[in-house]
């Protein structure tokens, strides 16, 4: 479960970010929900690659 929040913590953290780069250079609410939707599916993309249940049976050891 641990692997999942940081998953969720870092999708939050980039999406705050965004909202602060929205605000600073002025973008639109659509440049906004495409960053969004960018940011996750790079993330999805990303954790086809990683063996998380590997991982979580080797920290339970």
């Amino acid at each position: 479960m641990a692997y999942r929040g940081l998953v969720w913590m870092g999708l939050v953290a980039a999406g705050l970010a965004l909202i602060i780069a929205r605000i600073a250079l002025g973008k639109s609410n659509e440049w906004l929900s495409s960053a969004n939707l960018l940011t996750l599916s790079a993330t999805l993309y990303a954790c086809c690659f990683i063996n998380f249940a590997a991982m979580i049976a080797t920290y339970k050891k």
